[in-house]
Parts: C-alpha cells; structure tokens; sequence
C-alpha cells in the first residue's frame, strides 16, 4: 500500500513529465522518489552541511566579556567648548568639573545643543593598565559615535578621528604602545559635534580592554548583527512581501494577500533602515519620524493581518483601518525632536507584542465561532485547522518578541521564519479559491468578444453512486479524494473530447452539455456518452482492483439526469476578479429541472445498478431512442420538491 508521501511523488512526477506514471507500481514509486527526492536532498543536505550551522552559531553567539571593562556610569560629560584654538583649556573643564553623565539627562541636554560641541571622557586607573598589559589586552573599545566630526584624545594627545564614515561601526583603539607608556594610567576624552540630530550622539557601552580573540569575536559578532542578520530578514520578508504582491497584483483581490504584502514589505524596510546609509541620507530627525510611521504600521498591519485571516469584513473595520493608517503622519509632518519622536517610537514599540496577542485572539474567536454547528456547513474542511494554527502562530510570534525585547535579544530571524505558518494558511486558501474557478472552466463560449445571449442544449449532471467506499479507501491508503478526482478527470476528457462543454466538477459529480445547434443530435450524443462513461468506469474499477488489491472497491456506479433547456454564460464577480459561469434564461429552468432530477432518481432509481433519468425525451429523437433500445426502461411519474410531478423515463443499465 502506497503512503501519502509515495501518492503525492509519483502524482508530482506525472504531472511535470506530463506522462501517466502508474502510482501502484514500485516502479513508477522509485522513478518519482529518485527524480523528486535527488534535488530536495541535495539542497537539505547543502543547508544542515554547509548554511545552517554557521548561521545559527553566529545568530547564537554572544558578545565577548572584555577583560578589564569600563562602566558606562564612569563617563564624564562637558557642554562647555571653548573653539578650535583653546582644546587644552575645553579639555580641562571636562576633567575640573567631572560631571557625570546620566543617559536621560544627557540627552535632554543635547536636545536644546544642536550643532554645538561638547566633551565626554573617562578616567583608566593605573591598575586596570597592568591587567590589560598582563592578559595582552590592547583594544580598547570606546563605542559608536554619530556625528560629522569626533576626535579622541588621551591625555590631550590627539589620537583619532573620524566623522559619517564611521557611522554604525564601533570605535576601537589599539593601545599596546600608549598602555607601556601609561603605566600609571590615563584620561580618555572624545569632542563631538552634535550635529546630526540624534539623541545619542555617543552611545559608549559595553567598553573596556579586549585581547586579539576578543576584538575579532567582537568585530564578528558587529558584523552579524548589523549587517548579516539584517540582511537575511530583510531579505526573507522582502521576497515574502514580493510574492503576496505579484498574486495580489494578479487579480487575486483577497485582503491576506494585500495584508500579508504590506507586512512582508513593512519588514523589510524596517530591517533596511537599521542600515547606516538610511539614517546618514535621511537625517536622524526624518529617520526617526519615519521609523515612527512604521512602527504605528507595523502594529496596525499586525491587526488588519489578523482581521483578515479571520475575514471579518466590515464598513466599521475599513474606516478604522483608513483613518488609522492616515494618523501617523501627522507627527511626521510637526517639528518634534528625534528625542521627542524616539519616546513615542519607544512606548509603541514595548506595546507591539501584545498587538500580535490580539490579532490571535481575534483568529482563536472567529475558530470558536466558524467551529460551532449552525456555522460548520458554511466554510471549507480545513477552515477551523487553519484558524487555530494562525493564532497559535500569532501567540508564539508575540511572545518570541516580548521574551527578545525583555532581554535585549535580536528576534528577527525567529519572528521572519514563524511567519511562515501563517503564509502557508493563506497559500492555502489561495489554492481552495482556485479550485472553486476550476470547477467553473472556461468555455468556448467565454473566449468570444461578445456572450451569446442563448444556448439551447441539453444538459447532464453525473454522480458516483456507493463513492463512499472509495473516499474511504483513499483514506485508508494515504490518496484521499484522489481516486474519485481520477475517475472524474477521465470523464472530463471523454466529454470534452466528443465535442461536450463541462459547466461544473464538485467532488464526486461532474455537469455537462451538448449545444443543440452545433450537434443536432445531441440527446443521442449525450445518452451515448452517459453510457460510456459507464463502461469506462467499470473498465477502470477492474482494472485497479488488479493493480490494487482485492479491497479496491468495485461496487461504484453511475447516475445521471438529463434535460433540455437553454442557458447563458456569463461573469461573475469572485474575490476581485471575473469568473466564467453559467446561468438558465428566463424562459428554461434546466438547472433546477436536472438537479430535481437527479434526487428524484436516488428515490426510485436501481441503488446497485447504474441509471439514467431522462425528461422531456422528443419522439423526433430516433437515435437517441436507439441508445435506450436495449436497457432496462421504465416510464414513470415522480414528484419533485413543492409536490411537482414529472414523466420521465428511467433506464438502468445492466452489469
């Protein structure tokens, strides 16, 4: 017996050779699991070999502890600069005064500085240069500097300087020569222009003296982080964005994929814009209101994300939505401050997580409610699955970035590659919506510039009976409805190929009809092809039963009705885009007649034999008259829905 593994390769592999590979035969087994398999191993093994374990060791690392650390707390800060010709006398201010410098304070400070100079400096004990001297510890890392102008100065020695180029780079010095000269210690200090409106022109942290090893970890672990890791996201959710774009741009109008769109390609940028060029070409000041209009985005995506998903569509959701996106910029368009600015960024930003905790409480509602009985019947099979599994992805995504920011912790990756469960749900109803527009195909009648107004033919809707056992047989062996699609599919090929027009496929049935204009003999035509259509089914049960086994069942046969009538095709309007579809005029009701029909027949027709219910059968008919001649016909009366009786004949067909 073939899993569903061994069924999905081998039906793979037919499709792309475009051959009929026999998916019982271990023959046909093999040939898809090399041709399939080859590759996907190939690319698995590269990945666990040669990507993965690289990557997630530098996602993993750690930022090395310096072997003589300086706190952030010892830095001093001076706002008083006496100009280019007095450095000494500036310098000394710094050092006299020793005010200490207080992060919050600091930078209320610097708000009111702008394009002015200021002092910031640290004092080395003697004894922390013999420990750095004895464990080899020459880097000494001062940190970022954002500014067009800093210089470093120890003990009023000029000894670097630098300015934009160095933006998003740590700052380090190698001192092996100063540290044999300044054995009983020495000052550090840094002037700064504060001229690029960010409010932590010099962010000094995690310093101190580092040995070789330490200094490349570090060098290391900066590159990552800034660079690589960036990258990998922003490139991950930028192709994310991409694809939901391009099925959403292709006339796909559903709300996921917009939504999913707009999440992927506001990720990227926001990964993007922790690159060094954007804030060095934008200015801080717009950087930072930018980066305030999308972090309220990347909240509200998150929401409109979840709404969706859930496919809550209402007027008040919409206005919400629309007024909501609109409001952000008006704090892009004030003359706030980037430190102003950053304390709304921040206050957002601590509440992000909990929006993703939302919008998976709105998915787990909305499966609670499509769970219930009374709306079951409404949504396809997978629809509760796919629920639950959104807003468990939802709650996990949400917690990874609350347990990140609580520990300062780079979430990106993690949250980029979670999101992948909630893409699947939404590919997933992708493909249902396209399996509903196959089950509409697209007639002859569809491609014509103008839609005849009227087509009279004569119409047929098949249907397996005892099909059942085959869904459970498929069930049993890993192909559910699979078997049942293959014998409506070789249906669908006789039709068609004896000139038929298919309107609809829908599980186990499949409705038809031959245009009486084109074929004047169509009520023969189609009692014809009913019949078979029959004997292609048994031909196929047998033959399956051989290759199959013994539990193949073979009980399966066929019931059709068959009625005259006139229809129309038109468009109807699905999820954005036009979709081909079939209605009766309004003088034939031949859509109802035959689905009429057709239960009629399951009431008084042969339940182990296959049979055909016919009305309206024109006497002028010889040929079609002929096809009946020799089966089991009965002309009887039955009562449809709304006590309607009808004469129809009945034919069964014998084994």
């Amino acid at each position: 017996m073939l899993s569903k593994l061994d069924f999905f390769i081998c039906k793979l592999m037919s499709r792309l050779s475009k051959k009929n590979i026999d998916i019982s035969t271990r023959r046909g087994f093999w040939f898809g699991a090399l041709a399939v398999g080859t590759p996907i191993l190939a690319v698995v093994i590269l990945l666990i070999q040669g990507l993965f374990p690289a990557f997630l060791a530098e996602f993993n690392a750690k930022y090395p502890q310096w072997e003589i650390p300086v706190n952030q707390a010892s830095y001093y800060v001076s706002y008083e600069d006496l100009g280019d010709d007095k450095l000494q006398e500036s310098e000394q201010i710094l050092w006299s005064k020793k005010q200490l410098r207080q992060m919050l304070i600091h930078s209320n400070n610097l708000e009111s500085l702008q394009d002015k100079t200021y002092w910031i400096g640290v004092e080395v004990p003697g004894e922390d240069v013999q420990k750095a001297l004895n464990k080899k510890a020459y880097h000494f890392l001062i940190g970022n500097f954002y500014s067009t102008q800093w210089e470093v100065y120890i003990d009023s020695t000029l000894i670097l300087q630098g300015g934009r180029e160095h933006m998003r780079r740590m700052v380090f010095l190698n001192l092996e020569k100063i540290l044999e000269q300044k054995t009983k210690g020495f000052k550090l200090a840094v002037r700064i222009k504060n001229d690029m409106q960010e409010f932590y022109p010099d962010t000094l942290h995690l310093g101190g003296f580092g040995t070789d090893k330490e200094y490349a970890d570090y060098q290391n672990n900066i590159e990552f982080e800034y660079y690589i890791s960036i990258s990998a996201a922003l490139g991950f959710n930028f192709a994310l964005g991409i694809f939901f774009l391009a099925l959403w741009l292709c006339g796909v109008r559903k709300q996921e994929l917009a939504a999913f769109a707009a999440f992927g390609l506001l990720q990227a940028y926001l990964q993007g814009s922790s690159l060094a060029f954007v804030p060095d070409y934008l200015g801080f000041l717009k950087w930072y209101k930018l980066s305030f209009v999308c972090t309220c985005y990347e909240v509200l995506v998150i929401l409109w994300l979840g709404v969706s998903i859930s496919r809550i569509r209402s007027k008040a959701a919409l206005w919400f939505f629309i007024i909501a996106f609109a409001l952000p910029w008006a704090i892009f368009l004030t003359d706030f401050s980037s430190n102003q600015v950053f304390s709304y960024i921040w206050k957002i930003s601590r509440y992000t997580p909990y929006t993703y905790l939302i919008a998976a409480f709105i998915c787990f509602s909305q499966a609670r409610l499509v769970s219930s009985h009374h709306r079951r019947e409404l949504v396809d099979s997978e629809r509760v699955l796919k629920l639950h599994l959104s807003w468990i992805s939802l709650f996990i995504i949400g917690a990874v970035i609350w347990h990140a920011n609580a520990n300062y912790q780079d979430h990106r990756i993690v949250a980029s590659f979670l999101l992948l469960a909630l893409a699947a749900v939404v590919v997933h109803d992708y493909r249902k919506q396209e399996l509903f527009i196959r089950k509409a195909p697209l007639s002859k009648y569809h491609q014509r510039a103008k839609l005849p107004e009227k087509v009279s033919c004569v119409m047929a809707t098949i249907d397996l009976k005892s099909s059942e056992s085959l869904y459970a047989f498929g069930s049993a062996n890993g192909a559910g409805g699979a078997y049942v699609v293959e014998i409506i599919s070789k249906f669908y090929t006789l039709i068609t190929e004896r000139g038929g027009e298919v309107i609809q496929t829908e599980g186990d049935s499949i409705t038809f009809f031959f245009d009486l204009e084109e074929f004047k003999n169509s009520f023969d035509l189609i009692i014809k092809s009913i019949r078979d259509l029959d004997a292609k089914l048994k031909t196929h049960l047998i033959e399956n039963r051989t290759k199959l086994g013994d539990t193949f069942p073979n009980n399966l046969r066929i019931r059709a009705a068959i009625d005259a009538g006139a229809i129309k095709p038109s468009w109807q309007h699905f999820e954005g885009r036009d979709v081909p579809s079939w209605e009766q005029t309004s003088d034939s009701n031949i859509f109802v007649d035959v689905a009429r029909l057709l239960e009629a027949e399951s009431k008084v027709g042969d339940k182990l034999k296959s049979s055909m219910i016919v009305k309206n059968l024109p006497d002028a008919k010889e040929g079609a008259a002929f096809q009946l001649k020799d089966l089991s016909v009965i002309t009887t009366s039955v009562v449809i829905k709304h006590g309607r009786s009808l004469d129809v004949k009945i034919a069964s067909f014998e084994d």
